[in-house]
């Protein structure tokens, strides 16, 4: 079985900021013997927008509201190993941000993969897109080209998001794809209700290393303060700023340590905010962190909060879980229903301070029994989310024999 994975997303030597959710399928798939080739698809814009964006990246990071900026300007294929990954990364012209690519581009893209694909004698069986653009304008044409019979494509991005981009023509383009992922089921059930769907669709949801998953007989710390840890992005859409309210309001009948492993341009505003609540003792910023770094952070905490919205998945949640965390996602995004509130652990309206003081406060007053089970619920939800778990599962949505 060979399959082609198309990507926007994938680490790469050109920027710290794009996700690996796609890279851990693709490792779990390589280990299990399936042949698998990464093309990894990016937007290549005007020089000048690079240059603009180095000399005054601080200002445009304030006018995009996001650190997602790239500033490294690369006209070429790169050709790359990331782990045990062979990955090709293409350049794809663009002159604005968040608009569709040209036609012209998305053949020439289209021929480079086809390529790419014949120099390693490489003749797909299935194509895997992950990420909307350009993706969702190349796999039709893609398989049309190289005579590949089945493909699919992840949606990690809202509704709305898409719809605005593609508008009227995104029913005829969804109409060419065999299968379509969800992140999470609310995902796809508000895309049906506006895009019918030809192909089949399933859930598509991240792992968690199953050496990370502590063993069954893990018990509830018993800490003279509360430790609580947020793992992520410091920027708005994490309500970091919510935490940090519904915490200076002490729900906790002990004292409480907050760590705040993440960098983004929301950091300097969040520090500010701490010392104007006076909590600067209890609240520690710990700045980008190796993923080896946060799993001994989280295991060390009794608590993991993040209410961020909106949040296509969250593998942080499951990663937190795993390590024995009493652990609060956010209601509606796509951790819910995976934590089942009060079983595995809590829900909470995203931004809500008053609802986060409340609900702290409530898990704070539980005996140690119950929080003992609400843990080792937990525990066994992360090893059902473990890699190799839905690894195998993705494949077996998608009737891929990988035996």
């Amino acid at each position: 079985m060979k399959i082609l994975v198309l990507s926007t997303e994938y680490p790469n030597p050109l920027t710290k900021f794009d996700t690996p959710v796609v890279h851990y399928y693709v490792r779990q798939w390589l280990i299990m013997g399936v042949d698998v080739k990464v093309i990894h698809l990016r937007s290549k814009f005007p020089l000048i927008y690079y240059l603009f964006a180095r000399l005054a990246l601080p200002v445009v990071k304030r006018i995009v509201k996001t650190d997602f900026v790239p500033t490294v300007f690369a006209n070429r294929i790169l050709r790359f190993k990331h782990e045990m990954v062979d990955v090709v990364s293409l350049p794809l012209k663009k002159y604005f941000p968040h608009t569709n690519f040209k036609e012209r581009v998305v053949l020439k893209a289209v021929g480079q993969i086809k390529h790419e694909c014949e120099r390693n004698d490489f003749i797909p069986d299935f194509i895997l897109g992950h990420f909307v653009s350009p993706q969702l304008q190349i796999i039709p044409v893609l398989k049309r080209v190289m005579g590949v019979e089945n493909a699919s494509l992840v949606l990690h991005e809202p509704l709305d998001s898409i719809l605005a981009m593609y508008q009227n023509n995104a029913q005829k383009l969804f109409n060419s794809i065999d299968y379509i992922g969800f992140r999470f089921p609310e995902m796809q059930r508000v895309f049906e209700n506006k895009i019918a769907i030809a192909g089949k669709a399933f859930i598509c949801p991240s792992g968690v290393p199953s050496k990370y998953i502590l063993e069954e007989n893990f018990k509830v710390r018993k800490e003279v303060s509360v430790k609580i840890c947020f793992v992520g992005m410091l920027i708005p859409l994490k309500n970091v700023d919510v935490l940090i309210n519904a915490v200076s309001n002490k729900p906790f009948r002990k004292p409480f340590e907050l760590f705040i492993a993440g960098e983004g341009l929301s950091q300097e505003s969040l520090v500010t905010q701490v010392n104007d609540l006076g909590i600067s003792d209890s609240v520690k910023f710990l700045g980008r962190m190796s993923r080896e770094d946060v799993q001994k952070l989280m295991h060390s905490c009794e608590l993991f909060v993040m209410v961020s919205k909106p949040e296509a998945f969250g593998l942080v949640y499951l990663e937190a879980m795993a390590k024995g965390c009493l652990v609060v996602g956010s209601k509606g995004q796509g951790i819910d229903g995976v934590i089942v509130h009060g079983v595995n652990g809590f829900l909470c309206e995203p931004g809500n301070v008053k609802e986060l003081f409340e609900l702290l406060g409530y898990i704070d007053r539980l005996d140690a029994k119950k929080r003992d089970e609400i843990v080792q619920n937990a525990l066994r939800t992360a090893r059902d989310y473990s890699d190799e778990k839905v690894a195998q599962k993705y494949l077996k949505n998608l009737g891929i024999n990988y035996a």
